[in-house]
């Protein structure tokens, strides 16, 4: 499959694509950055103290709100937008003048969040996040179509795992089980199928946490067959678009 992939998004994009491409790099990677943050005005870059290189990177391009930049840097020679909305679970945090950046663990650690000034925490899956939310997704959309990539673009459906392969309790993630995740991220999904984006699922019994994930048990850190059905779906999503092309 063709490396020409845009990955936005968490975690299981990123490993999705390692599996569609083992031997490559994606096109671009950006993760860490709400649709908020990416569709407001930028905020002035503090002080960032992450020794990783990536996480630093992540936190200040979410700071320069840098996603929709990426699209027009690489419009119609992309072949597909990969992405996920596991980052929009983390809220945003709103400061003043209108902006928003979103409340990642590495902002959070790199200690630029003490220099901010006034913020309030608009959390994941409340009504107010919903609506903000929605505004962005319009500005994601519209962003995609100029450049050409709306039927390139496909989202993951992530549902969380409760359980490992060998039957064992996922510790619960940000004290919520699977259940009460796919409640908060539904309205989410079904937006973005309103306004024409192209949701991926894989079938419930898939939801499997994996102990030998290389990052660690978690409940988004699913058994090797979770991504393979991704990749096939895709693969068969590809072709289809290819067909109605002709």
């Amino acid at each position: 499959m063709s490396s020409e992939i845009l990955v936005y998004g968490g975690c299981v994009s990123r490993d999705l694509f390692s599996v569609m491409c083992p031997n490559d790099k994606p096109k671009n990677y950006l993760a860490r950055q709400s649709l908020i943050s990416a569709a407001t005005l930028p905020v002035d870059v503090p002080t960032i103290n992450l020794t990783s290189s990536f996480q630093k990177r992540m936190v200040v391009s979410d700071f320069r709100s840098s996603l929709f930049s990426m699209f027009f840097d690489s419009p119609y020679c992309t072949d597909l937008v990969l992405m996920d909305l596991l980052g929009e679970r983390l809220g945003v945090l709103e400061l003043e003048g209108g902006r928003y950046l979103t409340h990642s663990n590495e902002l959070v650690r790199s200690g630029a969040k003490e220099m901010l000034g006034e913020y309030r925490l608009i959390k994941f899956g409340s009504e107010e996040h919903l609506s903000i939310w929605k505004i962005a997704a319009v500005q994601f959309y519209k962003v995609l179509l100029q450049n050409g990539l709306v039927e390139k673009t496909v989202i993951l459906k992530t549902p969380f795992a409760d359980f490992d392969e060998k039957q064992n309790p996922i510790k619960k993630h940000m004290n919520k089980d699977c259940q009460q995740w796919a409640e908060n991220y539904e309205p989410y999904y079904d937006f973005l199928r309103t306004i024409g984006i192209t949701i991926l699922e894989i079938n419930d019994e898939l939801a499997v946490g994996s102990n030998d994930h290389k990052w660690g048990p978690a409940p988004y850190h699913y058994i090797e067959e979770a991504y393979n059905s991704w990749a096939s779906n895709i693969d068969n999503y590809l072709k289809n678009r290819s067909t109605l092309a002709r």
